[in-house]
């Protein structure tokens, strides 16, 4: 009798055509495949602005996303970029993924800066097209570490940022700040420790450096439209432990450079002008 009532209650379930219940969503993330093996005869490739015996592929990128996205969002990111996992780097918890050809390098430089914006995005390694073992340049926050050296700093500033968050120095309208990019350096004598936790605490991203000042380019969440509120990020960053400095980036125009186009730059922190005291 039993068997009859379930029969039945299942008919009226899946209805009388026979149609499959509804396949629950796959929750789990994407597998990290265990090897990457790059393409030795890409022709879609980018030429560093900084160093032109420097090639990037334009279309393959590593992504680390936030441990605590479900699969189902992780998916969704791929899935609105056009990406497909092709590799992965199992100890460093991070996919190898195929996209669309941008078409050019400022289009690839903008869509790392996309992808580096998604707030399941930890962050984003720009690939080295070279002949033996892959290398690969931080343009994203360093992944979380014991380790006690301090992250690396990358070779060059990254330009692909956001013009429209930005704010205006009160009293000089003429100077226009990034709101969320900040040029942040610690004391010799700080630990990488130290660094990844004021990183985690600001939500910040390693976007760039200057190996010259000792100095990281990091962008964090918008902190609002206000000077207040901007001033008050500005100060909270100051004051933490072995901070030397945090100078919010200028958005300038610069000429351009040699083998490279036009794009936004900040000034060189030594003939910036000083922001107004509080």
């Amino acid at each position: 009798m039993s068997c009859v009532l379930t029969a039945v209650a299942l008919s009226a379930l899946t209805g009388c055509s026979g149609a499959q219940l509804p396949t629950p969503e796959d929750t789990a993330r994407p597998a990290i495949p265990r090897t990457f093996v790059r393409p030795a005869d890409s022709t879609r490739l980018v030429r560093s602005r900084v160093d032109t015996a420097t090639l990037y592929y334009r279309d393959i990128l590593e992504i680390l996303f936030d441990s605590a996205a479900s699969g189902p969002v992780v998916r969704s990111v791929l899935s609105r970029y056009g990406a497909a996992i092709i590799g992965g780097r199992p100890l460093r918890g991070t996919h190898v993924v195929q996209l669309p050809d941008p078409g050019s390098d400022d289009a690839w430089m903008a869509l790392r800066a996309a992808l580096s914006r998604e707030p399941v995005v930890v962050y984003v390694l720009a690939v080295f097209f070279r002949a033996g073992p892959d290398i690969i340049r931080i343009v994203g926050a360093a992944p979380p570490s014991q380790d006690t050296s301090p992250p690396s700093i990358p070779p060059e500033m990254t330009f692909a940022l956001d013009t429209t968050i930005v704010i205006r120095v009160p009293g000089d309208t003429s100077d226009v700040r990034y709101r969320n990019v900040f040029l942040v350096s610690f004391d010799r004598s700080v630990s990488g420790v130290t660094i990844r936790g004021f990183m985690r605490r600001h939500r910040a991203s390693i976007i760039g450096g200057m190996p010259f000042i000792r100095a990281y380019q990091v962008r964090t969440p918008d902190p609002g439209t206000t000077w207040s509120a901007f001033d008050s990020l500005r100060i909270r960053m100051r004051s933490e432990p072995g901070v030397t400095l945090v100078y919010p980036l200028a958005h300038r125009r610069r000429g351009p450079e040699p083998g490279g186009s036009s794009g936004t730059q900040a000034p060189r922190p030594d003939v910036a002008r000083p922001l107004p005291r509080r």
